[in-house]
């Protein structure tokens, strides 16, 4: 799509968020993890006053997982949800009636960390490695689906189970051979003690989304004019960072709103350009940023299925919705 068509149906998404302040609505909005660079787009839209202009009064809330923040929301804690999308569609498929309302992340970021200096440059290499990972983690069902496309077995490899962020630094201190991680925002992270390169599972026959919004069936009932007002604010948000030189002034906002958070502005800021390219995926490009493609939730669900994640008669359109988006 030419510029000027995208920008014109920029000015439409954006439209749909200045309502009026007699409409003012109250958003309880639930993070994944504590904020990362992904998460300046909220901040940034809050410091700019968008939400305020929309309509809106949104309380914003770190979370400590994506999982957690599922069951958060699905239970009516919260009005809105951030989250990885296949752990919304694996809480819907399991009873929650959460739906997806908006995929700001198209591309799953999911892989591996290999040290700079292992001579590993494929998965073939990873044979008789130890690798690090955590056995509950979202990606842990998918790692046969993985090994088989890179001509390998589960047992061809040691995996080494350890919890949450301990992963994190344990690799950066030298153990194991490889970490399961999300890529893009670890390998700033242990870039000073541990260089690392990245193999990501969508090379690898996993081509998910990743991160999103999320609500209840209820919540989309009751407060679809707020729900549209939020999701056209967060695209203009995406749009303002990636498109209009904004990320610096974007990870300022996480800063200005949470001064407690111990990561610094550089690395936060690293972050965010080493996340912007997975914002637009091949099928989302020329549509509004977090507009979700059904070729892409298509894939997403048709690997989720070969795990055993969801169920295999449902219909891919029961675990998303575009209606806060101008429809054509």
């Amino acid at each position: 799509m030419k510029r000027a068509a995208y920008k014109m149906m920029l000015a439409l998404v954006w439209v749909v968020a200045m309502l009026s302040p007699a409409m003012a609505e109250d958003l309880k909005v639930r993070l994944s993890f504590t904020p990362n660079g992904f998460h300046s787009a909220i901040f940034f839209a809050e410091a700019q006053g968008w939400f305020k202009e929309a309509g809106l009064n949104v309380t914003i809330e770190d979370g400590t997982g994506s999982a957690a923040t599922v069951n958060l929301v699905g239970n009516g804690n919260f009005d809105i949800g951030e989250a990885a999308l296949p752990v919304v569609a694996q809480g819907r498929a399991s009873g929650l009636p959460v739906v997806a309302i908006a995929c700001f992340e198209p591309i799953w970021e999911a892989g591996l960390l290999v040290p700079e200096d292992s001579g590993i440059t494929s998965p073939a290499d990873l044979k008789g490695r130890e690798i690090l990972y955590g056995a509950g983690s979202f990606e842990t069902p998918f790692l046969d689906t993985f090994f088989a496309a890179a001509g390998l077995e589960r047992g061809d490899v040691t995996l080494v189970n350890v919890d949450g962020f301990a992963k994190v630094s344990a690799y950066a201190q030298g153990q194991g051979d490889a970490l399961i991680t999300f890529v893009p925002l670890i390998e700033i992270i242990v870039d000073g003690p541990r260089p690392s390169n990245g193999i990501l599972f969508k090379d690898y026959g996993l081509p998910l989304n990743s991160m999103g919004y999320f609500a209840t069936e209820k919540t989309i009932a009751d407060k679809p004019e707020a729900l549209a007002a939020f999701v056209s604010v967060m695209s203009r948000s995406f749009h303002a960072i990636r498109d209009d030189g904004q990320a610096e002034a974007a990870v300022a906002a996480i800063k200005a709103a949470r001064p407690q958070l111990k990561t610094d502005a550089a690395t936060l800021l690293k972050q965010l350009q080493a996340l912007a390219p997975y914002f637009l995926s091949e099928a989302t490009t020329g549509k509004p940023y977090g507009w979700q493609a059904p070729e892409d939730w298509a894939k997403t669900l048709g690997a989720m299925r070969d795990a055993g994640l969801v169920p295999g008669d449902v219909p891919d359109t029961d675990y998303y919705t575009n209606a806060f988006f101008p429809q054509p």
